[in-house]
This record gives structure tokens, C-alpha cells and sequence, in this order.
């Protein structure tokens, strides 16, 4: 089931496995810095053109941003975020 707090956390697990900040990636996405700050705390909900921008751009599957299957992340990023946990 979607929830927009678990997908906000995982964003945050996502930016921080790929070691960028807020306006780096906003940028790498085309989204400004403060909307992908709402994305990040859940309080806008994650447009589909950034979950796209995101499996494009760096590989992230969508199944791992809404739903928290991480069977497609990149090895790299998978083993970051293990690490963090």
C-alpha cells in the first residue's frame, strides 16, 4: 500500500545512498529545490515525472520509491542504503 511518509523516507534513503544535495538533485531532475524539499517530508505528494526523472537520470526504479521493493536498485545504491539502516 502507498503511503506518502514511507515514500518520503525512502527519497531521503535515495538522496542521501547517492551522495547529493537538495539542489543537486532538484536540478538533476528539473524540479525546484524547494519542491523536492516537499517531496522529502511528505507534504506534496511525488509527481510521476520526478519517479521517471529518478529510474532515467540514476536508475531508481519506481517499485523501490512507492512501494519499497528494492529488488531493482542499483547494487551500489542498495548497499548504501543497507549501510545507513
Amino acid at each position: 500500500m502507498y503511503s506518502k511518509g514511507a515514500t518520503a523516507k525512502r527519497l531521503i534513503q535515495t538522496q542521501e545512498a547517492l551522495g547529493l544535495t537538495n539542489a543537486a538533485i532538484a536540478k538533476e531532475l528539473g524540479v525546484s529545490s524547494h519542491g523536492w524539499s516537499q517531496y522529502r517530508t511528505g507534504d506534496r505528494t511525488i509527481p510521476h515525472t520526478v519517479i521517471v526523472g529518478l529510474k532515467e537520470r540514476f536508475g531508481i526504479p519506481a517499485d523501490w520509491i512507492l512501494a519499497g521493493d528494492a529488488s531493482g536498485l542499483p547494487q551500489r545504491i542498495y548497499a548504501q542504503i543497507r549501510a545507513a539502516a
